[in-house]
C-alpha cells in the first residue's frame, strides 16, 4: 500500500475486460492512487489489458450471454474470492456482472455493495426475456447497499418502474461513468488543419464534405437503420456529405434489414470502418455526431464528441436527454423517426454557423462538468463517504 492510499479495499467487477480497457481505464488509474483496488472480469481472448500497475486483476467464469452453468461457477468463485480477500466495497457494472457480483458480495457479507446502472436492455425486449432482465435489475437493487446511475433521467426511470428504492440510488455529479479524458479528446486536434486534411485524404473524403459520424455498436437498437435511411435521403439532395460508421458489428448481418445491408455495400458516401482504439481521430474530422439510439444509460461518446467541439443529433430517450441539451449542445429527435432525424441532420448540414454555436456550447459543458479528473474524484469521494457512514 502506497503512503497516499487509504485503508479501503475495493473490488470492481465487470463482465468483460473490454470495459476495463475502455470505459474504466483512466478512472482505475486515478482511483488506485488513493484506494487499494482490485478488478475482476470474465475470461476473454483480449491479449492486452491496459491497467495501472497498482491495480490487481483476476478472472472468473462469467458469460455475457445467458449461461447458468458458466455463471454458477463464476458465482462460487466470486464468493470464495470476496470472502478470502475481505473487501470493504464491491462495485459492479454491466448487467451480468451486476447480478452475479452483487449476489456473491451479499453472500460473502461484503459491507458495502454498489452497482452502477448504465442502461436497461429490457426497455426494447419483450416477452419472458424482457421480464427476466427487468427482474434482474430489481434483484440487484435489493442485494446492494447503494446504487448509482450514470444519468439523472435514468434514475427517475428506474424509480418510476419500481426497480429500486429512491433512497438507495443517486447520480455522481451531472452523470456519466468516468467523464471524458480531455487530454485525449483534445479539441486542438480538431483545430489542426494538417491533421484533418491528411485523414480525410486517407479516407477519400472530399475536403469540403460535411462529415457525420456514428461511433458505437453497429446494432439495431443504436438506431443504425434509421441513421442509414436518413442519410440516404440526405445525400440525395446534398452531395457534400459523408457518413462514417465506426464500431464492431455485434449482431449477425442478417439481423439488419436488407435495405441497410445494401446501403452499407453500395452507397459511395457511407464508410463502415469497424472498431477503432482511436475514436478521437475520427471525431477530429467530424462536423456532426449522430447517435439515434433507442435506449442509453448516458451516452459517454456524446461527451467525447462534445469535448472536441462536435454537436450531436440524438434521440429523446433516457440518458441522451442528459448528455445532449436540446438546441444548446445539439438537437434531439424522437426515436425511430427517420423523418425527424433527416430534418435535424439537414438543418445542421445547411447551417455551419449553428454547428459551430452548438459545438462551442458542447465543448464548454464537457470541460466544466465532465472532465474525467473531476468525475473520478467524485467517485473516490463517494467511496469514502459510504465507508465513513458504515463505520459511524
Amino acid at each position: 500500500m502506497t503512503s497516499n492510499q487509504s485503508s479501503i479495499r475495493l473490488c470492481r467487477v465487470v463482465t468483460t475486460p473490454f470495459t476495463l480497457n475502455t470505459l474504466l481505464r483512466e478512472q482505475l488509474k486515478q482511483i488506485s492512487t488513493t484506494v487499494r483496488c482490485t478488478t475482476v472480469s470474465g475470461h476473454s481472448d483480449q491479449a492486452v489489458l491496459y491497467l495501472p500497475e497498482a491495480v490487481t486483476y483476476r478472472t472468473v467464469s462469467l458469460s455475457g450471454a445467458f449461461s447458468p452453468h458458466i455463471d454458477g461457477i463464476g458465482l462460487l468463485q466470486l464468493i470464495w474470492f470476496f470472502w478470502r480477500q475481505g473487501f470493504h466495497i464491491v462495485h459492479t457494472s454491466t448487467p451480468k456482472a451486476g447480478l452475479v457480483g452483487s449476489l456473491a458480495a451479499y453472500i460473502a457479507r461484503v459491507p458495502i455493495r454498489i452497482h452502477t446502472y448504465t442502461g436497461q436492455p429490457w426497455v426494447e425486449i419483450t416477452g419472458w426475456q424482457g421480464w427476466l432482465l427487468k427482474r434482474s435489475d430489481w434483484l440487484i437493487g435489493k442485494l446492494t447497499t447503494h446504487c448509482y446511475t450514470d444519468s439523472h433521467s435514468q434514475k427517475a426511470f428506474l424509480i418510476a418502474n419500481k426497480i429500486i428504492d429512491p433512497a438507495k440510488i443517486s447520480v455522481i455529479g451531472q452523470g456519466s461513468i468516468a467523464g471524458v479524458d480531455l487530454a485525449r479528446f483534445d479539441i486542438a486536434k480538431r483545430q489542426d488543419p494538417d491533421f484533418g486534411k491528411t485523414l480525410r485524404a486517407t479516407l477519400a473524403i472530399p475536403p469540403d464534405d460535411v462529415v457525420i459520424t456514428f461511433i458505437g455498436r453497429v446494432v439495431q437498437d443504436k438506431g443504425i437503420n434509421e441513421l442509414v435511411a436518413a442519410f440516404a435521403a440526405l445525400s440525395a439532395t446534398q452531395a457534400n456529405v459523408t457518413l462514417l460508421i465506426i464500431g464492431p458489428m455485434q449482431t449477425l448481418q442478417s439481423e439488419l434489414p436488407s435495405e441497410t445491408q445494401q446501403l452499407f455495400k453500395s452507397h459511395s458516401k457511407i464508410k463502415t470502418l469497424g472498431f477503432t482504439t482511436e475514436p478521437e481521430d475520427y471525431l477530429a474530422i467530424s462536423d456532426i455526431f449522430c447517435l439515434p439510439s433507442y435506449r442509453e444509460g448516458f451516452g459517454s461518446v456524446v461527451i467525447e464528441a462534445a469535448a472536441m467541439g462536435v454537436p450531436t443529433v440524438g434521440t429523446r430517450v433516457t440518458g441522451l436527454v442528459d448528455a445532449i441539451l436540446d438546441q444548446d449542445t445539439g438537437l434531439l429527435v424522437d426515436k425511430k423517426s427517420v423523418d425527424q432525424l433527416h430534418a435535424a441532420l439537414l438543418k445542421l448540414v445547411l447551417d455551419p454557423t449553428l454547428r459551430e454555436t452548438l459545438g462551442a456550447a458542447a465543448y464548454r459543458r464537457a470541460k466544466a462538468e465532465f472532465s474525467a479528473t473531476y468525475v473520478n474524484q467524485l467517485v473516490i469521494e463517494a467511496y469514502q463517504t459510504l465507508w465513513d457512514a458504515y463505520n459511524s
